[in-house]
């Protein structure tokens, strides 16, 4: 019996601790694991208005895209004219 209670109480600290993490966390950290390279303005679709937004980000007064991983095209960790002009790469192929 003992043994028994002690896997309930093991049972309620993880879980516990499971809601203590879900309330903690914010939303942002949920949006970079869910988000897709390319869909720099967060709106669900990879399409020419991602490029536009990050044009505008970096000449313009633009916002800085919600999750900066996805408008990282080149994966060096920064975001910078190179990830712009691999975008156009991607969206305008040279051939």
């Amino acid at each position: 019996m003992l043994k028994r209670n002690s896997h309930n109480n093991t049972a309620r600290l993880i879980l516990a601790l499971a809601l203590i993490v879900c309330l903690v966390i914010p939303q942002t950290s949920f949006a970079a694991i869910t988000s897709q390279k390319g869909d720099i303005n967060d709106d669900g679709s990879m399409d020419i208005s991602d490029l536009v937004y990050l044009v505008d980000y970096m000449f313009g007064n633009g916002s800085e895209p919600p999750v900066m991983s996805s408008a990282d095209c080149n994966d060096d960790g920064q975001v910078d004219i190179a990830d712009l002009i691999c975008f156009v790469d991607w969206w305008f192929p040279p051939w």
